[in-house]
């Protein structure tokens, strides 16, 4: 499933947003919060910024969810001129929208 997932995603975001990344090639780059350190795009995707994918769900100490908001922040600043961030609602699956994510907006 995870898979066919990142498929459509690339195909949309493909289609829709030809990104420039190094070495400045049109394309789009999947990339982890870790992986784009130091790295800047003219639109920046954050998919399933949902609690238990962001901060992720084995988080537990202060100190790990500070570092789970840190790379959250390293996420939504590599974006040059665009950030859309997506998440689901479903309280009834106990599926809710990242606390990051209400406490930047």
């Amino acid at each position: 499933m995870a898979a066919s997932l990142l498929n459509r995603l690339f195909h949309i975001f493909y289609n829709m947003f030809p990104l420039r990344t190094p070495p400045y090639e049109e394309g789009v780059c999947l990339s982890t919060f870790h992986g784009s350190k130091v790295l800047e795009w003219e639109t920046v995707f954050i998919v399933d910024a949902n609690e238990g994918v962001c901060p992720y769900k084995k988080a537990i100490t202060e100190e790990e969810i500070e570092e789970e908001r840190r790379m959250f922040y390293v996420a939504m600043t590599r974006a040059r001129d665009n950030l859309q961030m997506c998440y689901t609602m479903d309280p009834a699956k106990n599926i809710n929208v990242s606390r990051f994510l209400k406490q930047e907006v």
